[in-house]
């Protein structure tokens, strides 16, 4: 008598086959248990997991162990979990002062926030390195940094909302402010630029605009670095802007401090 096995094995352990759960009880991966009747050797399982349907609240993991016996009969057995997602997204607000230096913008999230996360300089402010933040350039405004945490069982996303100030120090005697009255740009040393000094320990961000004896604009700079030699913007060639007298208007941002204006006599070989 020749007696031919066309039964798979069968799972001896419970297995839920679709279960609905939020992303921090996330079930671990089973050990399943599986018989076969007429053959006492089952191959070892093999097992796969997908993650699908991924939105920003929830997901679905596909677990699939196929089974078979030494007579080749084989069969698959399937658990679907349906994720939620409690808390994908967050923010938090936060100020910090162009002269109060780096800041660490996890000191800002949750003591025990998952650091192996990605920080994003929304708004390319120029500041951000990892997740130290450095305001000193940055001019002042609003601006988004955010953190991806895109593994584990609850990938989510939380937002710092920057206001960043350029703080009016009560410190800065703006009587020691000093303005270039002559520029010449011939190398020597002195008077090669125009220069805004006397209150550098402040740190304070100038907006310079020059203009020519006709009115018309010649030079801007939001942030000015002291380091205009009579070269006018956007000019075709290298040349200097013709000697003469021009007129400056600058402002000093976030100072609480009026506009300065005044004129300088630019003195060029043109």
């Amino acid at each position: 008598i020749k007696v031919i096995d066309t039964t798979p094995p069968t799972l001896s352990t419970p297995l839920d086959s679709v279960l609905n759960v939020s992303c921090g009880d996330v079930p671990d991966v089973p050990e399943l248990v599986f018989v076969d009747n007429c053959s006492a050797i089952v191959n070892p399982p093999v097992f796969t997991t997908v993650t699908i349907n991924q939105t920003d609240y929830t997901y679905t993991i596909v677990r699939t162990w196929v089974v078979s016996d030494t007579c080749g009969n084989s069969d698959e057995f399937t658990q679907t979990i349906n994720v939620s997602i409690n808390e994908p997204f967050s923010y938090v607000n936060a100020s910090l002062c162009t002269t109060e230096g780096e800041k660490d913008l996890f000191d800002l999230l949750d003591p025990n926030i998952e650091t192996n996360g990605t920080w994003l300089d929304v708004n390319n402010s120029g500041g951000l390195s990892g997740s130290i933040l450095d305001p000193i350039n940055i001019p002042s405004g609003f601006y988004v940094y955010r953190y991806t945490i895109p593994n584990g069982n609850c990938p989510r996303i939380i937002e710092v909302y920057m206001t960043i100030d350029n703080c009016f120090v009560l410190g800065c005697d703006i009587s020691k402010l000093k303005i270039s009255k002559v520029v010449t740009p011939n190398n020597d040393g002195h008077n090669d630029f125009f220069e805004i000094g006397g209150i550098e320990d402040c740190r304070f961000i100038y907006e310079v605009k020059m203009f020519n004896r006709w009115g018309a604009l010649v030079y801007e700079n939001n942030n000015y670095k002291n380091n205009w030699d009579g070269i006018a913007n956007g000019a075709i060639s290298n040349s200097n802007l013709p000697s003469g007298t021009y007129y400056y208007i600058v402002n000093i941002v976030d100072s609480g401090f009026d506009t300065f204006k005044g004129y300088i006599y630019l003195g060029t070989k043109n």
